[in-house]
């Protein structure tokens, strides 16, 4: 095998894993941490049981996050997240209703894992903390407008009024 080949050969090798390890490490950079007590705590508990599958540059035994979810460290993504979660209403989110039904973390439920499993002060942790969001605005639902009846009425009259002053193109 002469030079060149064996230094491409080296290269295929090489380079996947030198870019996946500063992919990892630059995702894991961008991670806010909250400074808020009760946030932190959700975060400490989410970073503990949950960041090794579901959470991108932090991943263990796995090149992808479990379920293609993976920014479980996120907060305030995860808390505009209405399906994940439920602003003030832990036991109408998702994430909760998983590790409260002993179905997460997986890892630890059906695999046998040998990390512990959430204890009662981290499952209080983080319904503390969904609790909260009730009383504050989430990042995502403070841009959005309520739209009534009234409005979608008005829309559609819109609309309307506008196709039917617009040009019609003629069928061929």
């Amino acid at each position: 095998m002469g030079r060149v080949s064996f230094r491409l050969l080296l290269a295929g090798f090489l380079l996947p894993a030198f870019v996946s390890v500063t992919i990892g490490a630059a995702s894991s950079a961008e991670i806010p941490v909250p400074t808020d007590p009760v946030a932190k705590l959700a975060f400490d508990v989410l970073d503990k049981h949950c960041s090794r599958c579901h959470q991108d540059g932090k991943l263990t035994k796995r090149q992808t996050p479990a379920k293609n979810f993976g920014n479980v460290l996120k907060l305030e993504e995860l808390a505009s997240n209405a399906s994940m979660i439920q602003p003030g209403n832990p036991y109408g989110s998702k994430l909760f209703k998983q590790i409260v039904d002993k179905e997460m973390p997986y890892d630890v439920i059906y695999e046998g894992a040998s990390v512990p499993g959430p204890s009662e002060a981290d499952v209080k942790a983080l319904e503390t903390w969904i609790q909260s969001l009730g009383t504050s605005k989430v990042a995502g639902c403070t841009a959005r407008p309520f739209v009534g009846n009234k409005d979608i009425v008005n829309l559609i009259a819109a609309d309307l009024e506008n196709r039917s002053s617009a040009p019609r193109g003629r069928a061929i």
